[in-house]
């Protein structure tokens, strides 16, 4: 219990500083000032902004399904929350028990979690919000398979489903090295699993005014909120792990905020068939190539 809580806390504090980053990156990038007047430098701007967010009044619209309205935010939080447990942080040192398919257990939870931002959309009886979930369901499901066929090209690779496995394999030289075309596909498909520009199409505000989560307001939305950044710290650790041999999500959170500041949004189509026409016929002619190179490589040895 005492775990969990530590779990929970340490993700929110993570949040917190993840958010004003986000802003003086952005700042920084954009040539104009972040927040710098709450607090010391601003540090207290991300505290000012959620409790504005808990006083707001949550607004339950009249012809929504209220439970699964209000059950679809919580949900997709403690979703985002369960990573934790079967994530390494360092070498012999993991929250939970990852032993016994801990790579596994991840994918499961990303696929699960669609159905969070789908309920959303569907209870708040809205063409907007019904819409915003639809792509964005679309998106998930299409780049959660190039995810889980880049990291089957891991799994290969190393011969074990376990993260301490995996990190403990990269002691000496990463695997970005090896598999340079997945590490490149794997980022990219990680961005698109998060929702973050330029692949936000969850939360189109020009056409979608803010996708599934048009009809939310207060708590509801900042456990949405929360749940986001926190997929993003995850999916940080989660690719440093695979493919670059330590847990440091700073890397993949600086790339995401530099994307944010940077390029436009892509337009759905194109989102879609990059995934299924490219990816998708890309990843699976690897995946039949790479046994055979590994295969020459032990016969050579």
């Amino acid at each position: 219990m005492l775990t969990n809580l530590i779990i929970i806390l340490g993700v929110i504090v993570m949040v917190i500083f993840a958010t004003l980053a986000e802003r003086k990156v952005k700042g920084s990038k954009q040539r104009r000032i972040g927040p710098n007047n709450v607090g010391y430098k601003g540090l207290l701007q991300p505290l000012t902004d959620g409790i504005k967010l808990i006083i707001k009044e949550g607004i339950v619209p009249s012809h929504a399904n209220k439970f699964l309205f209000l059950f679809s935010p919580f949900f997709f939080f403690c979703i985002s929350l369960l990573n934790w447990f079967v994530i390494p942080l360092d070498y012999g040192l993991a929250i939970g028990e990852v032993k016994g398919g801990g790579i596994l257990k991840t994918i499961a939870l990303s696929e699960v979690s669609i159905l969070g931002i789908l309920y959303a959309g569907y209870s708040s009886n809205s063409k907007y919000s019904l819409l915003g979930s639809l792509r964005a369901v679309a998106q998930k499901i299409s780049y959660s398979i190039a995810m889980s066929l880049a990291i089957i090209s891991v799994i290969l690779t190393v011969g074990s489903i376990d993260y301490l496995t995996i990190l403990e394999a990269q002691s000496n030289t990463p695997l970005c090295y090896a598999l340079f075309p997945i590490t490149l596909i794997l980022i990219l498909s990680c961005v698109a699993e998060v929702g973050r520009p330029p692949f936000d199409l969850m939360e189109a505000e020009s056409e979608l005014v803010s996708g599934h989560m048009t009809e939310y307001s207060g708590v509801a939305f900042a456990f949405f909120f929360l749940a986001e950044y926190s997929m993003m710290i995850f999916m940080g650790i989660f690719i440093t792990v695979l493919l670059f041999g330590f847990a440091n999500p700073l890397p993949f959170l600086f790339l995401l905020y530099w994307l944010r500041a940077s390029l436009p949004r892509i337009r759905i189509d194109h989102i879609l068939s990059m995934g299924w026409s490219h990816l998708l016929p890309f990843l699976t002619g690897y995946i039949l190539l790479l046994p055979v190179i590994l295969l020459l490589f032990d016969l050579l040895a």
